[in-house]
């Protein structure tokens, strides 16, 4: 039985830790929480309906306002806020004809200034109560509504005054949002009171049961930079100071509530900003705390970093298993060391009583001094007669900070067969003996195996595909395939994949183009001296005694892929035509160009092109390779510099131009000059 569920590596985590209590008094009432890029904070206060903003760097509370508080609109009733790189948005309540209904403003972060307010959909529906507004990384705003539960999705490089869409809306009878989250994805999480809903662009719609099993009364909801979810506990009416204790924030594994102790109390609003630290308002709304994370490193008080798994339980399916034998394949470096223990019962323990288990309960398998097994693989014998259905791996990894050893795949033999068991029974009469003698055919037994599983799967060998690395160039040499070292493996099976077919198009330039394609990854241009050389109209005399005389008819390029280059003679300037095909290849007859198209190809992949190319290519003939720089590019005959050249540019208006108001169109040189209101002889005289 192989388990293969991932690396099992050393890794450092993150913890939270209770950081400051950044502000506390009596009259504040905060409802909502943001934070922008340079980690200020944002703060709606119900009591006073003001928006206030906090630097934790300095520790500075100042409400928000041209004078303190003032806006250039008059808030109703705050009721959410939110902040991107450059605009604060606002959800405020408001009463029109004798209803309310809500709308949302936008305003210029650096002026305060109103950029637009929304007080309706797309579709013309007015807005309801605006419980939470969501920024993501892109510049997109998106709203969640009260009473319908409704998510809408604002663009705002759609217009300058953008349109609220709606992207989600739940279904009659579903109950009440409490609050909206978003990550770096544009993912949207929607938090109820007993489930959380997931809405991901690439893996659809989640939903996740808060109640029963999780917390009593979800509040507050924030999604970190690396994706991990945060829920907090609502505070309850007139609950105690011991219940209020008993409250914390919950991290989000899986489907489980794993709570994090460094904070204790209720919450009303959580945020994270672009470290992973957490900002939690309690539940009263009178308190902010940060939660700072932190690196935490397995490092123990040797100075060795060092760290354990414990497996699921691996079935049998039959009471009272003899396991008999366990192969560890992956990475195990010098310097790090790799211990295994296991456990085996008939009854399944829960995970808890696994966890709790004394370490003298484990038996060891595979010791750490195991290094002399090599750097791949680990192989070891059950030496302890346990029986049981259900059996247990303790996997204790130690390394330092650079580097950890890596298993990647368990390998199970059960039940127990020992090559013992085919020896005479004189042989199994001393136990002292027997288990001595079961170890050293297990040598024989582990080499083959190896060997028994080689031929069982030869056919492996003789596809590219699965072929070992090692066995690569001897693959290749089958199909007279010469094979660098330094390819990558991926290059190397690829061609010798294609080799059947690039023999069909040896020596062209199709199968040229094809193979210098697989090597690099992007199709090279590939002209030929012959394309680009045409018969000359006229034959000179002196050559060709006759107009039809094929073999005495001369070829040079034709006018317009001329060059007109300049040659210094006698401190004067001449002008002599080269032709391009010249430039390009030089005077040879039979040759061609190789052009790349990748400017950033290192001097290795040249060597490796060209040797392809030597490889290759028809015989007597020659070549050139070039790099396509992509600064200017139009076609593939197109080379600025040599046959191209960009005039000096010229400014003009056409139509639909539009000139800025503080825009003036001047002239570098003033001398000599009249403006457009100059009156000679009245305010201008000419000397």
């Amino acid at each position: 039985m192989s388990l293969e569920s991932g690396d099992i590596r050393l890794n450092s985590d993150f913890v939270y830790k209770f950081g400051d209590v950044l502000l506390e008094a009596d009259s504040l009432n905060i409802i909502d929480i943001a934070i922008d890029e340079c980690d200020i904070l944002y703060l709606a206060d119900r009591r006073r309906n003001l928006i206030f903003t906090y630097d934790p760097h300095n520790a500075v509370l100042k409400p928000v306002g041209c004078y303190p508080g003032v806006l250039p609109l008059k808030l109703n009733t705050l009721s959410a806020i939110g902040v991107d790189r450059d605009t604060l948005y606002i959800g405020d309540l408001i009463s029109m004809n004798g209803a309310v209904s809500a709308r949302m403003i936008a305003l210029a972060k650096r002026d305060l200034q109103i950029r637009w307010v929304l007080l309706k959909d797309s579709d013309g529906t007015p807005l309801n109560k605006i419980l939470d507004i969501e920024c993501d990384n892109k510049g997109n705003v998106h709203l969640l509504e009260s009473e319908s539960g409704r998510i809408l999705y604002i663009d705002r490089e759609s217009s300058d005054y953008p349109a609220a869409h709606s992207v989600y809306s739940p279904e009659p009878g579903s109950s009440e949002p409490k609050e909206l989250a978003v990550d770096m994805e544009s993912s949207l999480y929607v938090l109820y009171e007993s489930k959380l809903h997931i809405h991901s662009a690439t893996a659809g719609e989640k939903e996740i049961p808060i109640r029963p099993g999780g917390l009593l009364v979800p509040s507050g909801l924030a999604v970190n930079s690396r994706g991990e979810i945060f829920i907090g506990e609502q505070e309850a009416d007139g609950g105690s100071d011991s219940e209020i204790s008993q409250k914390t924030i919950h991290k989000l594994s899986g489907e489980a509530f794993i709570p994090l102790w460094s904070y204790r109390g209720a919450s009303r609003r959580l945020i994270s900003d672009q470290k992973g630290n957490l900002y939690v308002v309690n539940g009263k709304g009178n308190k902010v705390v940060s939660l700072s994370r932190q690196k935490v490193n397995l490092q123990d008080k040797e100075g060795a970093f060092k760290g354990f798994y414990i497996s699921e339980p691996i079935d049998s399916q039959t009471l009272s298993t003899r396991w008999h034998r366990l192969l560890l394949e992956g990475e195990f470096e010098k310097g790090t060391q790799t211990e295994l223990w296991y456990y085996a019962s008939d009854k399944l323990l829960s995970d808890n009583k696994i966890r709790e288990m004394d370490p003298d309960q484990w038996y060891r398998c595979i010791a750490e001094n195991s290094s002399i097994q090599g750097d791949k693989k680990r192989d070891a014998l059950f030496l302890e007669d346990v029986q049981g259905r259900y059996l247990w791996f303790r996997i204790i990894l130690s390394g330092n900070e650079a580097r950890s050893p890596v298993v990647r795949a368990i390998t199970l033999f059960f039940p127990r067969i020992s090559y013992l068991d085919y020896l005479p029974a004189i042989y199994r009469e001393d136990p002292l003996g027997r288990g001595l003698l079961e170890r050293f055919l297990a040598i024989f037994e582990s080499i083959f195996f190896d060997i028994d599983v080689t031929i069982k799967h030869i056919e492996h060998y003789f596809d590219s595909c699965g072929a070992p690395s090692e066995f690569l160039p001897w693959l290749g040499c089958w199909l007279a395939l010469t094979l660098d070292e330094d390819w990558p493996d991926d290059k190397k099976r690829l061609f010798i994949s294609k080799a059947i077919s690039l023999y069909k198009k040896r020596g062209t330039r199709e199968g040229m183009e094809e193979s210098i394609e697989l090597l690099t990854g992007k199709k090279p241009f590939i002209v030929e001296i012959f394309k680009g050389r045409k018969p000359c109209k006229k034959v000179i005399p002196e050559i060709c005694n006759k107009e039809d005389d094929e073999e005495n008819t001369i070829f040079f390029p034709s006018e317009e892929d001329m060059v007109k280059w300049p040659v210094k003679d006698n401190d004067q300037e001449a002008i002599r035509e080269i032709p391009l095909i010249d430039i390009l290849y030089g005077n040879e007859r039979f040759g061609f160009c190789v052009l790349l198209q990748d400017p950033d190809v290192d001097a290795a992949s040249l060597r490796r092109i060209r040797k392809l190319i030597d490889e290759q290519k028809p015989a007597h003939t020659c070549y050139g390779l070039k790099v396509l720089q992509p600064q200017f590019y139009l076609d593939m005959h197109t080379y600025l510099g040599v046959n191209t050249r960009l005039t000096k540019h010229e400014f003009f208006l056409e139509l639909t131009s539009v000139i800025g108001r503080d825009t003036i169109l001047d002239d570098e040189e003033q001398a000599g000059q009249a403006g457009r209101h100059a009156r000679i002889g009245i305010d201008s005289t000419l000397s």
